[in-house]
């Protein structure tokens, strides 16, 4: 009997080693996805939301990220630029939007509300910066400005 339990954990064991190198090999490819836009010729003021949350927690479309242009509105309603069918969002539940070289992120009166960098976002639109983790209902994105000023 204790030859058989041995042998469980021994493949249990394996197979945990095997899931975590393919969790490891996912996130390199994520990151190198992520580090080719760069090279990709985008606009110096191209501003993306990066997912930090894994897609396979969600039982609903979404992608690894999104472009930000002039003006995005995040929500599960078809009129969102931005669309993402988690139950936790509101049908209107954000707005980032561009003014001069700056990003700014408003709350639209979402039921559960908008967080940026852990704190909830009040009534006025809040600067966005290079890095800046923002949180809508269970999903949470970082802020990515490639070619941000980094003085």
């Amino acid at each position: 009997m204790l030859q058989y339990i041995t042998k469980a954990v021994s493949y249990i064991f394996i197979f945990i080693i095997f899931y975590f190198v393919y969790r490891v090999m996912v996130m390199i490819y994520l990151d190198i996805k992520v580090m080719s836009r760069k090279k990709s010729g985008l606009p110096e003021s191209d501003a993306y939301l990066k997912l930090i949350n894994l897609r396979s927690q969600f039982d609903f479309l979404i992608h690894e990220s999104y472009n930000i242009g002039e003006e995005e509105t995040i929500g599960r309603s078809r009129k969102n630029s931005i669309k993402i069918d988690d139950p936790f969002l509101s049908q209107f539940h954000a707005r980032i939007f561009k003014k001069g070289n700056d990003y700014y992120i408003e709350d639209l009166g979402s039921t559960n509300g908008t967080k940026l960098n852990g704190e909830p976002l009040g009534d006025e639109a809040v600067q966005l910066m290079d890095n800046d983790k923002i949180e809508f209902g269970r999903i949470a994105f970082l802020f990515v400005m490639p070619y941000a000023n980094k003085d």
